[in-house]
C-alpha cells in the first residue's frame, strides 16, 4: 500500500479572546524515495485552536513551501500541488480526549485530533493520536501524524516516476511532515492571518511550460541556479516524398544550453547544423511578472541574441568576411495567463542582418510574433506560433509558423511539432522561410520536429 506520512507539531501561540493565535509557523514537508529525499519548508503556516470547544484549523499557502532544488519546487507547484488552482491546504476539525487539569499545570498530555484534511482540492477523514504542552507563557506546542495515499487527494504521479517511488513507499513509507503553529477561533481572522504573512496576490506560475513555445522563445525564464540543456532537431519537409521517407532522412539539429544567472536573468549558448552552421550568444531578462490577483495584469521578458556563421553559406562562390557573418534578434516578450489553461503571448521583433539574400530585404526587418498555450490535461499543451514580418523583408519568404503539443515527464519537457521553416535559428526562421510555390501552411512545405529540454539544479 502506497501512504505518505503527515505529521503535525504545534508550536507558538497567542492568546485570544477565545482561543490561541499564531502566524508565522513552519511547516516541513519530506518525502523519501529510493532515488532521492524530496524535502521543503515555509515559515507562514497559520492556525487555530479553541481550547474550550477543542475545535483546531491549520492553514498553509503551497506556493510558500521553499525546496533546495528549485526544479522539485516547480513540480511540487506545477504538476503535484497545481497550486495555482489548489492555493492553500488546511486541516480542519477538533482535539478530544484532552486531560484539562494535567494540561493547565503545563505536563505533555495525550489527545486524539479528528477532522478533515484538505489537500489538492480534495478533503479526507483522519483520526490521528497527538500531544499538547502548555508553556508558563500561554503558548502552546503540540504535534500529530497523518498516514495519507497521495491518490486519495487527487494528486497524480506520471507512471515514469511512479515506478521510482513504489518500492520506497511500500517498504520506507515516505514522509510528508508538517510543523504548524496554532492560532485563531474565527475563520475569517485566519484567513487573514494566512493573507499577512503569505499574500495571495503571487506571481502567476508557468504561462509557459518552457523558455520557448515551439521553436520561438516564450516570456519563461530559467530558475535561478538551473541548467537547461535543449535538443532541438528538425527533419526535411514532407515534399520531399516517399524516396525520402517525407522528410525523415534530412535532418538539422541545434544544441542549447541556458542558465539561470539570477532571478529572472537567463544567460545561453546555442549551436545549430543550418546552413552556415551558426553559433548564438543570447540573454533573456524578465522585467514584470503577472500576479494571480490581476494587480500586474500581464508578464514582460526581453530577449537579445547574437549570431554568427561559424562557414560560409552553401552555394556562395567567395568567403564572407567577419562582419557579414553576423545577425541580431531582439523581442519585447508580452504574455498574459488568461486561466489556469490557456496563455497567449505577443512578441515586438527586430532583426539585423549583414547577409542579405534578396535585393528586396533590409538591414533591419521588423515583425509580431504571435504564440498560444492551451493544456489539455496535467502535463499535455497545445502550442502554436506565428511570426509575420511586416518591414525589411521582401514577398519572396513567408512568414514563420509553427504547431505542437508539449508533454512533460518528470524532469524533462518534450516538445513535438511541424513547421514550415527548414531554419532553427530566429534570425533567419523569421526572415528567410520560404515554401515555394505553395501556400504557408500547405502539406508538402512542412516539416517534422521535436524539442528535448532536460533541467538540472546546480
Amino acid at each position: 500500500m502506497k501512504k505518505t506520512m503527515i505529521a503535525i507539531a504545534c508550536a507558538t501561540s497567542v492568546v485570544c479572546a477565545s482561543g490561541l493565535l499564531a502566524k508565522g509557523g513552519m511547516v516541513r514537508f519530506f518525502s523519501k524515495t529510493s532515488i532521492m529525499d524530496i524535502e521543503g519548508v515555509t515559515k507562514t503556516a497559520v492556525s487555530s485552536l479553541d481550547l474550550d470547544s477543542g475545535k483546531i484549523v491549520i492553514k498553509s499557502r503551497n506556493t510558500t513551501y521553499i525546496f533546495p532544488d528549485k526544479l522539485m519546487q516547480e513540480h511540487f507547484n506545477e504538476n503535484y500541488m497545481e497550486s495555482e488552482k489548489f492555493p492553500v491546504s488546511s486541516f480542519s476539525g477538533t482535539v478530544t480526549a484532552m486531560d484539562h487539569d494535567a494540561f493547565n499545570a503545563g505536563k505533555k498530555v495525550t489527545v486524539v485530533v479528528d477532522g478533515i484534511l484538505d489537500v489538492h482540492g480534495v478533503g479526507k477523514h483522519y483520526r490521528s493520536l497527538a500531544y499538547l504542552q502548555k508553556g508558563q507563557n500561554g503558548a502552546v506546542v503540540g504535534d500529530t501524524k497523518f498516514f495519507v495515499k497521495m491518490a486519495d487527494h487527487g494528486i497524480k504521479i506520471p507512471s515514469v516516476v511512479a515506478a521510482n517511488l513504489c518500492d520506497s513507499m511500500q517498504m520506507k513509507t515516505p514522509l510528508f511532515l508538517l510543523l504548524l503553529c496554532l492560532a485563531t477561533a474565527h475563520a475569517q481572522d485566519l484567513d487573514a492571518a494566512l493573507e499577512s504573512v503569505a499574500p495571495s496576490d503571487e506571481p502567476v506560475q508557468a504561462t509557459f511550460k518552457g523558455i520557448r513555445v515551439v521553436e520561438s522563445q516564450s516570456v519563461e525564464t530559467t530558475q535561478k541556479g538551473v541548467l537547461n540543456g535543449t535538443i532541438s532537431h528538425r527533419f526535411g519537409q514532407y515534399a520531399t516524398g516517399f524516396d525520402n521517407l517525407y522528410g525523415l532522412d534530412f535532418a538539422s539539429m541545434r544544441i542549447g544550453l541556458d542558465y539561470g544567472f539570477a532571478a529572472g536573468t537567463d544567460i545561453g549558448f546555442e549551436r545549430s547544423t543550418n546552413d552556415g552552421k551558426p553559433i548564438d550568444l543570447f540573454l533573456k531578462q524578465r522585467l514584470i511578472r503577472q500576479t494571480t490577483t490581476g494587480s500586474v495584469p500581464l508578464s514582460i521578458t526581453w530577449y537579445a541574441a547574437g549570431y554568427m556563421m561559424t562557414k560560409t553559406g552553401q552555394g556562395l562562390p567567395y568567403d564572407l568576411s567577419f562582419e557579414r557573418r553576423l545577425s541580431s534578434t531582439n523581442q519585447l516578450i508580452m504574455a498574459r495567463k488568461f486561466t489556469e489553461d490557456l496563455s497567449l503571448q505577443v512578441s515586438p521583433t527586430m532583426v539585423t542582418r549583414q547577409l542579405r539574400p534578396n535585393n528586396g530585404d533590409g538591414e533591419v526587418a521588423l515583425g509580431i510574433g504571435l504564440g498560444g498555450r492551451y493544456k489539455v490535461a496535467q502535463r499535455i499543451a497545445i502550442t502554436a506560433e506565428t511570426t509575420p514580418m511586416f518591414y525589411g523583408v521582401s514577398k519572396t519568404w513567408d512568414p514563420a509558423c509553427a504547431l505542437g503539443i508539449d508533454i512533460e515527464t518528470g524532469g524533462h519537457v518534450f516538445q513535438l511539432f511541424i513547421s514550415n521553416s527548414t531554419f532553427i535559428s530566429e534570425d533567419r526562421m523569421y526572415t528567410q522561410t520560404k515554401t515555394g510555390p505553395h501556400t504557408a501552411l500547405d502539406v508538402n512545405t512542412l516539416s517534422l520536429g521535436f524539442n528535448i529540454t532536460r533541467g538540472y539544479s546546480l
